[in-house]
């Protein structure tokens, strides 16, 4: 199929994720049709089960200019070693907001495997108020609202406000 079948797949309606644990083989949330989805901690986890292979996949594919998804905080980890398009966040249109959580995607080789990707030239609106990264996509295309900034330590970008830097760096050691 052109996407990857998702363990969640919602259109439209409010959704609330609460301690949840997901682990699919291609994507474990997808947004779509003016859908609102919310995650309070948990974990979302794909993998790379079948083997190896070059396909698109996502953690989270958020589709739609009327779709919202707020994360509060988990983990969210992407294993496939392959590329091929593959992202833990693929903001395609969708409005996100990030005020924690640790985002995790296996690093590879391929250009368009981040922790936040816009495919196929959607754009969206991601607001990063917190969280830990362990690639550098955090910080570019203007995804960490204003006033905060992400602080590199040992591989990890934590996302923090600009007024608590220093403490959460040193704290990080």
């Amino acid at each position: 199929t052109e996407y990857p079948e998702y363990a969640v797949y919602t259109v439209g309606g409010t959704l609330v994720v609460n301690d949840t644990e997901i682990v699919a083989d291609r994507g474990a949330i997808r947004l779509e049709a003016g859908a609102d989805v919310t995650i309070n901690g948990g974990s979302c986890t794909v993998t790379d089960a079948i083997g190896t292979r070059v396909i698109t996949a996502h953690v989270i594919y958020a589709k739609g200019s009327a779709s919202k998804l707020t994360i509060n905080g988990g983990e969210f980890a992407q294993h496939i070693a392959n590329g091929g398009g593959t992202s833990v966040i693929c903001p395609a249109g969708a409005t996100i907001k990030i005020y924690g959580g640790n985002f995790y995607h296996v690093p590879v080789a391929d250009f368009q495997s981040k922790i936040f990707q816009n495919y196929m030239g959607y754009g969206a609106p991601v607001d990063v108020y917190g969280g830990t990264y362990n690639d550098d996509s955090v910080t570019k295309s203007g995804n960490l609202a204003d006033g905060y900034k992400a602080i590199e330590k040992n591989g990890l970008y934590y996302v923090v406000a600009d007024t608590v830097g220093a403490v959460v760096s040193d704290a990080t050691e």
